[in-house]
């Protein structure tokens, strides 16, 4: 299974060539985490045509859920980044 995080949706509805050719040689399911939709769903602009795509998606693409195990592992990361200097955004935490 292949998770595609917001930048990779983007490219991919940009018809970025090399991240399709990469999709189509990935064997088994596409999936997004919930959280990438959420981000997906927040500009201050969002069309009926995008909204439409991304409903589409939506119900193609397996969802990934935010559950307790994945915001205990996402707390883990958390902590080793910022040991490491990194600091990420909690959405891009979880969505990691």
């Amino acid at each position: 299974m292949i998770a595609l995080d917001t930048t990779a949706l983007i490219d991919l509805f940009r018809h970025d060539e090399p991240l399709i050719v990469l999709l189509k040689e990935t064997k088994g399911p596409l999936a997004i985490p919930m959280l990438v939709l959420l981000e997906l769903q927040m500009p201050h602009r969002l069309d009926t045509e995008e909204q439409a795509l991304y409903d589409q998606m939506a119900s193609r693409l397996r969802l990934l859920e935010l559950t307790p195990l994945a915001c205990k592992m996402a707390g883990a990361l958390h902590r080793q980044l910022l040991k490491k200097g990194t600091v990420l955004s909690g959405f891009d935490i979880a969505i990691a």
